[in-house]
């Protein structure tokens, strides 16, 4: 019974599990996109990404659904100002339910995280780079 509760377990696991941390910061959004590719899981080329201009910085948001049975999906965030070269992740997190497309909402400075009936599933707060 022990290890009927053990293997389980271990199956249950799922890649995104093993991800090693995202960079903190790189020089270019294809940096970014070679290693979300690298770290996808079982998303083979269901990798979304879009990017926005909000008051002078710049946000890249990239995203996909790593594991096999569950729907969910995993996002990372960066932002860089107009006056520094680098993009810094800003943040990570699991979606789920996942969302079916992001949007700027501009005048209170947010990503919305919308899902498929155009609902709010979550809201990541921008706050300006110098």
């Amino acid at each position: 019974m022990i290890t009927t509760c053990l293997l389980s377990v271990l199956v249950l696991q799922s890649p995104a599990d093993a991800f090693v941390p995202p960079p903190k910061s790189v020089a270019t959004t294809a940096e970014i996109d070679k290693w979300v590719s690298a770290h996808k899981g079982y998303s083979g080329d269901r990798i979304g990404k879009i990017g926005f201009t909000w008051k002078g910085n710049n946000v890249y948001v990239s995203w996909v659904s790593p594991f096999s049975g569950r729907n969910a999906l995993k996002s990372w965030t960066y932002q860089r100002s107009r006056l520094n070269t680098n993009w810094y992740l800003v943040d990570t997190r699991l979606h789920d339910p996942p969302f079916a497309t992001v949007v700027l909402d501009g005048k209170r400075g947010q990503l919305n995280f919308m899902g498929k009936k155009g609902v709010v599933e979550g809201v990541l707060k921008l706050r300006l780079r110098t």
